[in-house]
């Protein structure tokens, strides 16, 4: 369970002292823990970095019980998503020059992926908290589980030879 109560003043000030005492901004330590778990090569300097410093300085700011470790199942499945970006990215069709095609990829593609998500969030939603059963008594949220898996492996392999 997430506690949302703010951190007292004392408390923040103690956090803030802290990494003072490192040289580094608050959340900058657990941002390159991460970023190491992961085997990450970045720059240090990126704009990412302190974004998700400060993401996890204003989680630990709340008292939640989301840290960086917390963020490591979501940093393994955008690891996998940036892969496909860099394959879009080198794409066959040669009408679009390199960086445009990084634009179209990185640019605008973002908003789609998380209207994706949210999609899923909702899908994922109303099966869980709708305490539907399906015709065999699963609950719908297993169901739709078992019918992706079954479209899956139904669907034509496109790297087969033809």
């Amino acid at each position: 369970m997430i506690d949302a109560r703010p951190a007292t003043r004392h408390q923040k000030q103690a956090r803030q002292e802290q990494a003072a005492g490192q040289g580094e901004a608050p959340g900058v330590a657990d941002a390159r823990r991460l970023i190491a778990e992961m085997g990450w090569a970045v720059s240090p300097s990126t704009t990412a970095v302190q974004t998700l410093a400060e993401v996890l300085d204003a989680l630990s700011a709340m008292d939640s019980d989301i840290n960086w470790q917390s963020l490591l199942p979501y940093a393994q499945l955008t690891d996998r998503i940036s892969e496909l970006d860099i394959q879009l990215m080198n794409g066959l069709s040669g009408l679009l020059e390199p960086a445009e095609r990084a634009v179209l990829v990185c640019v605008l593609l973002e908003p789609a992926l998380l209207a994706l998500r949210r999609l899923a969030q909702e899908d994922k939603s109303a099966r869980l908290f709708s305490g539907s059963r399906d015709e065999g008594g699963e609950n719908r949220l297993e169901s739709g589980r078992s019918h992706r898996s079954s479209a899956a492996a139904s669907a034509p392999d496109e790297n087969a030879a033809s």
